[in-house]
C-alpha cells in the first residue's frame, strides 16, 4: 500500500494482516467533526500537555496526569485503527474490559507505544494532511473540527471524482491532487508554495546550525 498517503499494511506471526487506510470515508467513522478533532487530541495528548505546560513538571499530580493521559491516548488510538481497518483489530491491538469495577487493558500482539504511533500516523495522513509541497498559511491554520465531506465534496466538484474516488482519499493525498491542479503562481507564472510558522522556524533554526558549523555569522 502506499504509506506516502498514510495508506500501510501489518502483519501478524499468525499470518494474520490487516489493511490500514486513514480515508476520509474511514476518518468519518470517528464521528462528528467535533468528535474527530476530540480523538486526534486525545492521541497527541495534548490536554494533558496544555494542562502540564501551565502548572510545571514539579505538580505532585503530574504522575497521575501523565498515566490518565497514556490510557486516554491508548483508548482513543484504538479506535483509531479500528475505524481505518475493516477487520477486527482486537487481535493485534488488545482492547479494554472491566474488571473488579475497573477498566483495564488487555494487550495483544503490538505494544501499547506501537498503536499509538500507529495512530498518530494515520491521523496525520488522515486530518492534519501531508505532503512535500507546502501549503498556504491560511490552510494550515488550527481549527475546531475536522468535516471530512468538504474535502470529499471538494474531490468531487474540482478534481471530477466519483463520490466513492472521493471519499476513498486520504487529506495528504488530496492535498497533492489539489497542488497539482491548482498551484499557486507568482507575477511570472512560476510555481510557489507558502510555508507555516512551524516549517518556517525549523529551516531558519538548521541554516543556523549550518552557519555555526562552517564559521559563518
Amino acid at each position: 500500500m502506499i504509506t506516502a498517503y498514510g495508506n500501510f499494511e501489518a502483519r501478524l506471526p499468525n499470518g494474520l494482516k490487516y489493511q490500514f487506510s486513514p480515508s476520509l470515508e474511514n476518518i468519518s467513522k470517528l464521528g462528528s467533526s467535533e468528535e474527530i478533532i476530540n480523538v486526534f487530541s486525545r492521541v497527541f495528548c495534548i490536554p494533558a500537555a496544555e494542562w502540564v505546560k501551565s502548572i510545571g513538571h514539579n505538580s505532585t499530580y503530574f504522575d497521575k496526569v501523565k498515566k490518565h493521559a497514556g490510557h486516554d491516548s491508548l483508548r482513543a488510538s484504538i479506535l483509531v485503527l479500528q475505524c481505518c481497518c475493516d477487520g477486527d483489530v482486537t487481535a493485534m491491538v488488545g482492547g479494554w474490559k472491566y474488571s473488579r469495577g475497573k477498566l483495564i487493558y488487555q494487550p495483544a500482539f503490538e505494544s501499547p507505544q506501537t498503536i499509538i504511533t500507529l495512530a498518530e500516523h494515520l491521523l496525520r495522513h488522515g486530518v492534519t494532511g501531508t505532503s512535500k509541497k507546502k501549503r498556504k498559511q491560511s490552510q494550515t491554520k488550527k481549527t475546531a473540527d475536522f468535516n471530512p465531506s468538504e474535502y470529499a465534496n471538494t474531490a468531487r466538484v474540482h478534481l471530477n471524482m466519483t463520490r466513492d474516488e472521493a471519499w476513498s482519499l486520504t487529506v495528504s493525498e488530496f492535498v497533492d491532487l489539489m497542488d497539482a491542479k491548482f498551484p499557486d503562481v507568482d507575477e511570472n507564472g512560476n510555481e510557489r508554495y507558502f510555508i507555516n510558522r512551524e516549517e518556517y522556524d525549523r529551516k531558519m533554526k538548521q541554516a543556523k546550525e549550518l552557519r555555526d558549523r562552517v564559521g559563518v555569522h
